[in-house]
């Protein structure tokens, strides 16, 4: 399934905490379109059901890092800007010219995470959306 963010805010941001993750969401992806030539992202996880009050938003993302982009990392990762309410598990690549992966690969990715399988940890058919532009 794919949703635009106008989509997810028209279906999911019916009261001010799922504002607030919507908002902390588009300034999270703002940044990677700064930083990256590319991403994919998937959102999955309690935002996409109707839990009134979700403790936070889950999000898969795939990207190119620009070359040479000022403000764009910090340390050995990403300076994400809402760790406790945007929960971001990342693909990066640099200079690749293959197509990022699509986001079915992405869950698999995740789903098949050494630490992820150990755990039990999974997103299941149905339960994540592909944010598109």
């Amino acid at each position: 399934m794919q949703i635009t963010l106008l989509q997810l805010e028209e279906k999911h941001a019916w009261n001010a905490r799922r504002r607030e993750l919507l908002k902390k969401l588009k300034e999270e992806l703002d940044q990677f379109a700064r930083c990256s030539t590319g991403y994919r992202a998937v959102v999955y996880g309690s935002y996409l059901t109707e839990k009134p009050e979700p403790g936070d938003m889950d999000l898969i993302i795939a990207y190119d890092r620009r070359m040479g982009a000022k403000n764009c990392r910090s340390g050995f990762g990403f300076p994400f800007l809402h760790k406790g309410d945007i929960q971001i598990k990342t693909e990066e690549r640099m200079g690749c010219t293959t197509p990022l992966p699509s986001a079915a690969d992405l869950v698999k990715g995740f789903n098949d995470f050494p630490t992820n399988a150990a755990k039990g940890i999974r997103i299941e058919p149905g339960t994540w959306t592909e944010l598109v532009a």
